[in-house]
């Protein structure tokens, strides 16, 4: 009688070699792309949340991921959102516009024959620990703001 483990390793062989032969089509183009696709991991935002500062959304790419695509957006108080426009590079500088509002980057990772994550999921991570964007003053604006309000 066969060993119940050599038989198991060969069933996953077989099964490998059917999915090796019938891959999954990428419906835009009907080429053949992983289950997984193109992705990044570790996703995040690096930089202070704050009018003036610059955060910056890094990963680590993975599963043959070449290219990113990025779009910072506002979440506004009413639950829509707002692409900012311009803002389509990993790096982006916070303004006196996100004050009060969510802001998130949205990435996109492609490999290098243009195919995105996996039926078009898209990677988000918000600033400032999804918290709204407040207008702290730092250095020399405060004592600014300080002497004048007290003049």
């Amino acid at each position: 009688m066969a060993d119940p483990l050599t038989r198991s390793s060969i069933y996953s062989s077989n099964v490998r070699n059917k999915a090796e032969t019938e891959p999954v089509l990428d419906p835009a183009d009907n080429c053949p792309v992983s289950e997984e696709g193109p992705g990044i991991e570790n996703f995040q935002i690096i930089g202070d949340a704050i009018p003036g500062c610059k955060l910056l959304g890094c990963g680590y790419p993975v599963r043959g991921t070449s290219l990113c695509m990025f779009q910072w957006v506002r979440h506004l108080q009413d639950g829509t959102r707002q692409y900012i426009e311009g803002a389509t590079n990993p790096e982006y500088i916070v303004t006196a516009d996100d004050v009060d509002k969510l802001i998130a980057v949205e990435c996109i990772p492609m490999d290098d024959i243009g195919h995105q994550v996996f039926y078009g999921e898209l990677v988000k991570r918000f600033a400032n620990d999804q918290n709204k964007i407040k207008c702290v003053l730092r250095g020399w604006e405060a004592w600014v703001r300080l002497f004048v309000w007290r003049t």
